[in-house]
């Protein structure tokens, strides 16, 4: 129906009112976001050595410093870029979506993921997660094109675009594994089974050879990029200490990572995705378990690679950024299916009728508003802390002795101009500076709960170090867990408050 585009459209702008709301409140405040903006400018440890790869490859951080050159070096200009590409993936996710499951279920699944409160907080910080989900998004379009058209084009296409993922996240070649398993799935009797429909739904070639030939070509393309990429880090860092960093943020393989990573995701699911999304993708993946058609295997094969993978990193509520499209879908194909049922028209074509058409809109409506209303919370949070704290440095003007910052690298961005010197408490010096009573402010914040030294020399002070600034420093829930887990979030047996919800800032009292 030609109105379901101009529907789509509609929560695309939503969803884009929702990423943007009151950008000036929002502040970078996530460590992360910290190390993609100020190591585009090469302030603080980023500046003393090369040592950015072990954040991220360089897409995002170039990304920022070319926003920077054109716009100038402000918060605002990093957060509005990322609040662009996630409104963005909302878009790209309903014109896929409808290819792979068709228009009433991708009409669902974008205002689900408009309204989302998970997406929308990690669609205003500078990340890596918002490009790398969008890229996601349009490379394995790009590949299903290409198999249902035949052209080449479309693979390298592909290639280009997967391309690039890679050099946003180290795993960016993960589309093609998705891919590659919805082929491997065709080639066994029983498993994959034909679309519905041919007039709303892309429809792949029946033989999969040629596609297996366009994978080739779109794999050769994001392989020439992965050289070059490991290149790039040989030349800078060299790739053995690039694999002794990468270890250390892998757990200790066990049976015990399962049960473990399944209780920390579904946490997370529970607390930042809206019950009914929930409730809906769960019947969506069964219907799409038992229909199993080319369009279901991709949906379902995105979401169980991730699955599988979660327990091999460290938890992190960022880390299922990328399962969030894959869940729209199938909320999306569960409440369309339910519109079905209601309209008695189960087994009917695609492109719904009437009835079901209204009962479809009527789902959509309801899953966005529910979403942002559960958003609002993190909308109404300022989490300009960091900004603050810079000022306030920044108005004591130089000093002999540099700044010590215990506290989440979101801080060295607005320390691009700072008139004095300082010093982060992951530098080799650092714990010297605290021990010699070397610097001029000791700047703490959260991070003291990583940084057992600087924690103890503030908890002892005793007569040493005098508080002279405070500052709030509200960070949405998905950041106080990344640091504290979900311990952050119990006000009895978690840190304290005002240890995870101000900066402070202290002076030697001998000065």
């Amino acid at each position: 129906m030609r109105r379901w585009p101009l529907l789509a459209a509609l929560f695309v702008l939503a969803a884009g009112v929702l990423r943007s709301w009151n950008l000036d409140a929002v502040g970078i405040s996530h460590w992360d976001a910290g190390s993609y903006t100020a190591g585009a400018l090469g302030v603080g440890p980023y500046g003393k050595a090369p040592i950015l790869p072990f954040y991220a490859p360089p897409l995002v951080p170039q990304l920022n410093a070319w926003a920077f050159a054109l716009f100038g070096v402000q918060d605002t200009v990093a957060i509005a870029l990322s609040a662009l590409i996630g409104t963005l993936t909302v878009w790209a996710a309903y014109l896929f979506g409808r290819r792979l499951l068709g228009p009433g279920a991708a009409l669902i699944a974008a205002a689900a993921l408009a309204g989302m409160e998970y997406h929308i907080v990690y669609s205003r910080q500078p990340l890596t997660d918002g490009l790398y989900v969008l890229l996601f998004t349009l490379g394995l379009h790009a590949l299903w094109n290409g198999w249902c058209t035949g052209r080449r084009r479309w693979f390298a296409l592909a290639g280009v675009l997967l391309a690039a993922n890679l050099c946003t996240k180290y795993h960016g070649f993960f589309p093609l594994l998705v891919f590659a398993g919805v082929l491997a799935a065709r080639l066994i009797p029983g498993i994959a089974r034909p679309p519905r429909d041919t007039s709303e739904i892309g429809t792949p070639a029946a033989s999969t050879r040629p596609a297996w030939r366009g994978l080739f070509l779109a794999g050769v393309i994001t392989a020439a990029a992965g050289g070059a990429l490991l290149w790039d880090i040989q030349t800078r860092i060299g790739l053995d200490v690039f694999r002794a960093n990468r270890s250390t943020w892998l757990p200790d393989l066990g049976l015990y990572l399962i049960p473990q990573t399944a209780s920390y995701f579904a946490t997370a699911l529970s607390l930042w995705v809206a019950p009914l999304v929930l409730l809906a993708a769960a019947w969506g993946a069964l219907q799409m378990v038992l229909r199993r058609t080319p369009g279901d295997l991709l949906v379902l094969g995105w979401a169980a690679l991730f699955v599988a993978t979660l327990p091999l990193y460290r938890n992190y509520p960022r880390l299922a950024v990328p399962l969030l499209v894959p869940l729209a879908w199938c909320a999306g194909a569960g409440l369309d299916d339910v519109a079905r049922r209601l309209a008695g028209r189960r087994g009917a074509k695609h492109t719904p009728p009437s009835r079901a058409s209204g009962v479809v809109i009527a789902f959509a409506v309801v899953l966005f508003t529910t979403g942002a209303l559960e958003s609002s919370g993190s909308l109404d949070v300022s989490d300009r802390g960091y900004a603050d704290a810079a000022r306030w440095l920044r108005d004591q003007g130089p000093g002999e002795q540099p700044d010590l910052l215990v506290t989440q690298h979101a801080l060295l961005f607005y320390l691009v101009d700072a008139p004095n010197s300082f010093v982060c408490y992951d530098e080799a010096q650092a714990e010297d500076h605290l021990r010699n009573g070397d610097f001029r402010f000791l700047v703490a914040d959260m991070r003291t709960l990583k940084a057992p030294a600087f924690r103890d020399a503030i908890t002892d002070a005793s007569g040493k170090l005098e508080r002279v600034a405070l500052m709030l420093n509200p960070l949405p829930l998905p950041f106080l867990v990344n640091v504290t887990d979900f311990a952050a979030l119990d006000p009895v047996s978690g840190p304290t408050r005002g240890e995870l919800g101000t900066i402070r800032i202290y002076k030697r009292i001998d000065d």
